[in-house]
């Protein structure tokens, strides 16, 4: 069952302020996408599979992305 595109949230539109700590860009980021598993990048759909298997969580890929600056 899918969702339809306008559904899903255009992450191109989403700001997130670089210069909170990481937890407070990853709740940010969270709030405002919804479901990190299924978004919008312009018209196309993304559906991500994470399956932890090569070393690290969610959690932890979330964390290395926030901790980026720019």
């Amino acid at each position: 069952m899918g969702m339809e595109e306008r559904e899903l949230v255009d992450i191109k539109n989403i700001v997130v302020d670089t210069r909170g700590s990481v937890a407070a860009r990853m709740k940010s980021y969270l709030a405002a996408v919804g479901d990190p598993y299924r978004f919008r990048v312009g018209k196309t759909r993304v559906s991500v599979v994470f399956d932890g298997r090569e070393g690290g969580s969610l959690e932890s890929a979330m964390e290395k992305i926030c901790m980026r600056k720019g």
